[in-house]
């Protein structure tokens, strides 16, 4: 059964089981389980396609492999039965590799390099996106693509999730296309995400999308204007201190319907996006003292398996690889249920019956309970749920704080004299309740900094807010945009 190492290496902290990958792998581009059973596929940089069988023992068993292009792959597509896998890569062209047979033919060609690569069994065709600026839909017993769409600029990200199809490209446009009528796009916007768009999701219900980039940051979009209006957001993600690095994976969760993101900075965290609340993170994968990067990750059909590479991803130049020690490697996580499940979501504002009253040392003490209180897109994943302040010196100060991340706690005590702002620190400003001399109570105005008028800070996930995004929230909640 799938457990942890005995031994863990620094680029796999997690003791998560590592496949038998043959000695002259090259980076992984992509992985993907195939729909039936617990194979799974990986291409490479070294021109070549590999499938293994993870077995429930824990052991990984090399079972096919391909090295039919002559360049490297960057794309693979199960087809929906899981007899054969659709590989593209920068030969410009998508082949059909025959698991049965072990043999392969071209039916897809490109410009440039084929990018992403899609089967959807309701149309019967195969989708194809490439640098050449093209989408093009092929039914494979043709030559000839059925319909070619060009698009604005390169294809460098895509998903889809049928009839729902999304595309980004070089100049951060997304592209929605409804493919019951694939003749003309949906719609087109730009980004919420101001730099380069690296990877897309479709939800499970196809009413929207999850967006990663280069910036260390996810955003959350909505196919329809009207919710996209009030539901979308962003969060940040892959940041360590001042060190931003670029979301290179994200997938949905077969069964719950959560999510998981990889990055370049050697981690895979799993989220929640309605509750806005971070499940689970994992331990960062490292190349001695550097992270090591996660280019591509994958759920198997159940969501029991999350299959992530560790590869080198060359965004600190050739001068910095070292193949002696930045080994190219992929790893199973066995998914534990309360990972991945999302946790219910409190109410938000003022619970009932949490404010009271009672003497301590003559000085007159309020406990204040919030629960809900949402993060913004900032720092997902934590819920402050008691504040504790006094009247006594001229101005409510903290007392202390407990806060909960997903079913777990993790616990931070302020003292009454000190909790100043530290650099690297996640931004607060939560609303207050404090007594009045008369009787009965008084809040804090919406937004107010409080403990002596300097804005409160909380370690919770190491990200440094601009100076310019302190925004006042209502009351029972906390967080910055």
């Amino acid at each position: 059964m799938f457990g942890a190492a005995a031994q863990k290496p620094s680029y796999n902290p997690n003791g998560d089981v590592e496949v038998s990958v043959p000695q002259d792998l090259d980076g992984v581009s992509s992985l993907g389980f195939s729909p039936t059973a617990n194979f799974l596929c990986a291409s490479s940089w070294n021109n070549s396609v590999y499938v293994w069988d993870i077995q429930q023992t824990g052991q990984t068993v090399p079972k096919a492999q391909n090295k039919d292009h002559q360049q490297p792959v960057l794309c693979t597509a199960w087809k929906q039965d899981g007899s054969a896998i659709f590989t593209g890569g920068c030969d410009k062209t998508v082949r059909m590799w025959n698991l049965g047979s072990n043999q392969s033919q071209q039916v897809a060609a490109h410009d440039a390099p084929v990018r992403h690569c899609f089967y959807v069994p309701t149309m019967n065709m195969l989708i194809t996106g490439s640098w050449d600026k093209t989408i093009r839909f092929w039914d494979c017993r043709q030559p000839s693509p059925v319909h070619t769409q060009t698009m604005s600029e390169r294809i460098y990200a895509m998903d889809v999730n049928y009839p729902l199809a999304v595309v980004g490209t070089a100049d951060r446009n997304l592209t929605v296309y409804d493919l019951t009528k694939p003749q003309a796009p949906f719609k087109t916007i730009q980004s919420q995400l101001k730099w380069q768009t690296r990877c897309v999701s479709c939800f499970p219900d196809k009413t929207g999308y999850l967006v990663g980039s280069i910036e260390g940051r996810v955003a959350v979009q909505h196919v329809d204007d009207a919710v996209a209006n009030t539901k979308n957001f962003t969060f940040k993600c892959h940041r360590d201190g001042n060190d931003i690095y670029a979301v290179n994976s994200i997938c949905f969760h077969p069964g719950f319907g959560t999510f998981a993101t990889a990055g370049s900075d050697g981690t895979y965290n799993f989220w929640d996006k309605d509750s806005k609340q971070r499940l689970k993170a994992q331990n960062k994968c490292q190349y001695g003292q550097q992270p090591a990067p996660i280019p591509c990750a994958a759920f198997n059909r159940d969501g029991s398996l999350y299959a992530y590479a560790v590869s080198y991803d060359w965004s600190r130049g050739y001068s910095e690889y070292n193949p002696q020690v930045m080994k190219n490697t992929i790893l199973i996580h066995a998914v534990k249920e309360d990972e991945v499940k999302a946790k219910p979501k409190a109410a938000t504002g003022v619970a009932a019956g949490s404010r009271r009253v009672r003497a301590a040392g003559g000085a007159a003490t309020m406990s204040l309970e919030v629960v809900g209180c949402q993060a913004a897109s900032g720092a997902m994943g934590y819920q402050v749920y008691r504040v504790g302040v006094h009247s006594q010196g001229g101005g409510p100060r903290p007392v202390g704080v407990s806060l909960a991340a997903g079913g777990g706690s993790k616990q931070q005590a302020l003292s009454s004299g000190g909790a100043s702002e530290e650099q690297g620190k996640c931004v607060w400003n939560v609303v207050v309740w404090v007594p009045v001399a008369a009787g009965g109570w008084s809040r804090l105005g919406a937004g107010e900094p409080f403990m002596d008028g300097r804005w409160w800070t909380l370690d919770l996930d190491g990200s440094k807010p601009e100076a310019d995004v302190r925004k006042p929230y209502g009351v029972g909640q906390v967080g910055f945009r």
